[in-house]
């Protein structure tokens, strides 16, 4: 059995419905029953995937009201980096950008998430927040082997 980490995590799914939301809704699904196994407590945002800044506000009061010590914001596909700096501003707790490979083409983007991820660690950095990126599918068992 694995060490499980001992940080209250935050994991919320970002991403628009002009990309493909239905698999961004399954990546998160599919991300939170692995992350599960991995830390002590994962406390997600009650919308699955967010794409506006006003249902990140609901999911920041809902993080600092469980007292999250980290956040994992997922780009399910392209999104604001308004929607990260809307949960990251009274937060300040240590955050993960983790982009997706993207999924096959099959003639168009279905997610662009690492263009997404690319826009809100550009954001993040101009303001000064640290934070760590990671570029992994959701669906390798390795990218939870830690």
């Amino acid at each position: 059995m694995k060490t499980k980490i001992e940080l209250k995590t935050g994991l919320v799914s970002i991403a628009r419905k002009s990309f493909d939301f239905q698999y961004a809704m399954e990546t998160a699904l599919h991300s939170r029953k692995n992350l599960e196994q991995l830390v002590t407590e994962l406390i997600v945002s009650e919308d699955s995937c967010i794409e506006e800044p006003s249902v990140a506000e609901k999911a920041l009061h809902h993080f600092k009201k469980e007292g999250v010590e980290a956040l994992i914001v997922q780009c399910g596909t392209f999104a604001s980096a308004e929607i990260v700096l809307t949960l990251i501003r009274q937060l300040e707790v240590p955050i993960i950008i983790w982009a997706l490979p993207e999924p096959s083409l099959e003639g168009q983007v279905r997610s662009n998430s690492l263009v997404s991820a690319n826009a809100i660690t550009s954001a993040l950095y101009k303001i000064g927040v640290d934070f760590k990126f990671f570029y992994e599918s959701a669906q390798e068992d390795r990218t939870y082997d830690i």
